[in-house]
């Protein structure tokens, strides 16, 4: 079975350097309840959307929403790059 230290990893291969685990795993643990209550309200998209790859790409998906128009706060940015607040 498949989980967030494996989609971190996949995540990281696909381009996304600055992520990190801590961020994947709240991020993980909030698209597996969207995930749950979509497949709950149309079981119909049980196999298309209750899947690895599904969560990977919209963990890709908000990891490039967030950084591209800037919503990552300072302080996130900093622990993201490893920056120091010196």
């Amino acid at each position: 079975m498949k989980g967030p230290e494996d989609a971190y990893q996949q995540i990281l291969k696909d381009g996304c350097s600055q992520i990190t685990q801590v961020w994947v795993n709240n991020h993980w643990s909030l698209i597996l309840w969207k995930l749950a209550g979509i497949v709950k309200a149309k079981p119909a998209l049980w196999e298309a959307r209750w899947t690895f790859a599904e969560v990977v790409r919209q963990l890709k998906y908000r990891y490039v929403t967030l950084d591209s128009i800037s919503l990552f706060s300072l302080c996130s940015r900093c622990r993201l790059t490893g920056m120091s607040a010196k």
